[in-house]
Parts: structure tokens; sequence; C-alpha cells
């Protein structure tokens, strides 16, 4: 008679991921998306001036607060994943990303207003 009991690999390899596991790799790409946003953003800010700039900062903020709110969520589930040292190290790498993003939003908007003052 057959065995009905499944491995350890078998249960992971054919198992759907669990919610924190697409949380922190939904974070890890809104992270990085975030980066490109603002990037693009400050790029179509030289051809479309003060109105791109704008849509892209509320852009790059929805993103970054996407990244961010997936990255703690999933670092709260990650207990219950079956990979739960990947879910934590792919949130960590997330957060870490983002706030390399939020650094080079910060420079950019105070290159803005140093731009800005000196133009009055």
């Amino acid at each position: 008679m057959p065995s009905t009991v499944m491995k350890d690999s078998e249960v992971t390899a054919n198992s759907e991921p669990m919610p924190a596991d697409k949380a922190a790799l939904r974070s890890l790409r809104l992270a990085f998306l975030s980066i490109a946003v603002a990037g693009i953003a400050v790029w179509l800010s030289i051809f479309f001036g003060l109105t791109a700039c704008t849509f892209g900062l509320f852009l790059w903020w929805f993103c970054w607060l996407g990244a961010v709110g997936l990255a703690v969520s999933a670092l709260r589930g990650a207990y219950a994943s079956n990979t739960p040292e990947i879910v934590r190290k792919r949130a960590k790498v997330s957060l870490a990303v983002s706030g390399v993003s939020m650094v080079l939003a910060l420079a950019f908007i105070w290159g803005i207003t140093q731009a800005l003052e000196r133009s009055q």
C-alpha cells in the first residue's frame, strides 16, 4: 500500500505562496519601481516642468508608501510562511531600497527648493 505522507520538499514545491510571500515580493518590486518613477519624473520635469515633477512626486509617494506597507505586512506575517527566512530577507531588502529611495527623493526636493530660492 503506498504511503500518503508528503515530504517537506513536496509541500513547499507544490503549495501556493502564502500572503506574506506575496507581500514581500510585491514590496520589493514596488520599492524598485519607486526609484524608477522618481528618475522618470525628474527626466520628464526637464521637458514638462513643474506639472510632471508634481505628478511624479505623488506617484513616487504612492509607490513608496505601498512598498513600506507591504514590507511591514510581510514581516508581521512571516511566521505563517513556509519560508519565513526568505520572506524576512525580501522585506528587509525592500525597506532598505525604500530608505534609499526616500533619501534620493528628499535630495531632489531639497535641490528644487534651493533652485527656487536662487531664482528669486
